[in-house]
């Protein structure tokens, strides 16, 4: 079901609504044909002032792990 549907389904003035309302919002900044990185910094930047973190508490959920690429040998039969 879209979001556009949804919005009109769920009652007005709802926490339902303002949820409903806020993922169209994303959905209206990103735009993932384009690939565009500044609307998603933008979308990060938006998401940090809405639940009142800081840079420092964004870092902190993330943890590196290392990388599993491997690289594959194989024989070339076409040459």
């Amino acid at each position: 079901m879209s979001v556009n549907i949804m919005k009109h389904l769920v009652p007005s003035g709802s926490e339902q609504q303002k949820a409903v309302l806020r993922l169209l919002a994303v959905s209206n900044l990103i735009n993932q044909a384009v690939g565009d990185a500044l609307s998603g910094l933008l979308l990060v930047e938006a998401i940090l002032q809405y639940k009142g973190w800081s840079l420092n508490n964004w870092s902190e959920l993330y943890h590196d792990l290392p990388s599993r690429q491997l690289k594959v040998y194989f024989l070339d039969y076409l040459s």
